[in-house]
């Protein structure tokens, strides 16, 4: 099963890419476990601090617009990319 992880520190933005990731995991039909990673240590380890949010998906990072929660149609297109 697919894993993904939002690394995000913005409550809002995590709750709204929660939610459009999940639409676009109905609509395709892709079963999917979901986490989120808030922590400011983890994401600095990472270095993902400029480019948040940040979509892991197969290990691999997806950042669209640093700043901006990804939309249900971004979530979909980026979904389509990998499967």
């Amino acid at each position: 099963m697919m894993q993904i992880i939002i690394w995000d520190n913005e409550v809002d933005r995590i709750s709204e890419i929660d939610k459009n990731l999940h639409l676009a995991l109905k609509e395709l039909h892709v079963r999917a476990i979901v986490t989120i990673n808030p922590e400011p240590p983890s994401i600095a380890r990472e270095q993902l601090l400029q480019r948040l949010p940040v979509i892991e998906i197969n290990e691999k990072y997806w950042s669209l617009k640093p700043g901006k929660a990804f939309s249900k149609r971004e979530c979909i297109s980026l979904l389509r990319q990998i499967i």
